[in-house]
């Protein structure tokens, strides 16, 4: 249970977006777009292959009219940038395509470390997999789960559709997993992060377009078990306690629904923000490398390099 009614309009003006914390955030991102070379027509061909549509099952898919990527370099690899040459970096870099080494940069340039969230107790493999596709989309990058009573999952697909569900999305996210409350929260709490608990009925629950996210130094949104809601333990621990106002008959959503709502919120208000540390993201960086290689396993076994994160 993740919402709850509330009568009338509340705080429409907390959805308004603030632009320029986005634009600030996003200075360099704008400046690595500005200065590729010009856009090709739409099958347009490079030394490394075609460049259109190209969605492969790593999740890096390329725009439909992608830049031509020949004189194409990376922003964040190579001698005196943040992410220093290796030996590994080499082989593997070698066998992507340059098109989605910029579509893997753009994105590591987006990612969000000072949101995150909570999940505790999800039972649901489609709830679980519906809410990190969420935090994929929208740039967060961490997602806590605690499994003191149900083990956490994740359906990469449906299994009567057989269609995608996570979209490959969980491979690009840290997920930490807890088995005790406290562990759980102290994690968090070394992290610097506020919680922030949805809860429907409790007296200390609060709308969240009331709440300024941006008073928050690090923010965790923790969603609870989809019958049960947030324990009372997990209540207890929270800093705040909000909900979504609602002005239907139903007094709440599914726990995917929850997230995305209160996900899209943050991203729109610009406190989703691109935050990266440079050590975060050398670290990402390397594990997305070996990711986004399908031979990285043989490549990484023959050359004898030293990373046992497959």
């Amino acid at each position: 249970m993740n919402g709850a009614v509330e009568n009338g309009r509340d705080g429409a003006a907390g959805w308004q977006p603030r632009e320029g914390n986005r634009q600030r955030a996003m200075w360099e991102v704008a400046k690595m777009e500005a200065e590729r070379p010009g856009r090709p027509r739409t099958g347009a061909t490079s030394e490394s292959g075609t460049v259109g549509e190209n969605r492969s099952s790593t999740g890096l898919e390329t725009d439909r009219d992608n830049d031509s990527s020949a004189q194409w370099k990376s922003r964040l690899y190579g001698d005196g940038m943040l992410v220093e040459r290796s030996p590994m970096l080499e082989v593997l870099r070698q066998s992507i395509k340059p098109e989605r080494l910029i579509r893997l940069e753009s994105v590591l340039m987006n990612r969000c470390g000072s949101v995150t969230l909570l999940l505790e107790n999800l039972f649901d493999a489609h709830n679980g997999a519906a809410v990190l596709r969420t935090c994929e989309c929208f740039g967060v990058q961490y997602v806590h789960v605690l499994e003191s009573i149900e083990t956490f999952q994740h359906a990469r697909t449906d299994r009567l559709t057989r269609r995608g569900i996570t979209m490959a999305s969980d491979q690009w996210l840290r997920i930490y997993r807890s088995y005790d409350i406290d562990e759980c929260i102290a994690r968090l709490r070394v992290g610097g992060y506020t919680l922030v608990g949805t809860a429907l009925g409790d007296a200390r629950s609060e709308s969240i377009l009331r709440v300024d996210f941006e008073a928050m130094d690090k923010v965790c949104i923790v969603l609870g078990n989809e019958e049960r809601g947030l324990s009372a333990a997990m209540r207890a621990r929270c800093d705040r306690l909000v909900h979504i106002p609602m002005v239907g008959f139903s007094q709440s959503l599914n726990v995917s629904v929850s997230a995305a709502c209160i996900l899209y919120q943050l991203y729109q208000s610009g406190r989703i923000r691109p935050d990266l540390r440079g050590e975060e993201m050398r670290d990402l960086y390397t594990r997305w490398i070996v990711r986004a290689n399908r031979n990285a396993k043989h490549l990484i076994a023959k050359h004898g390099f030293d990373f046992d994160e497959l």
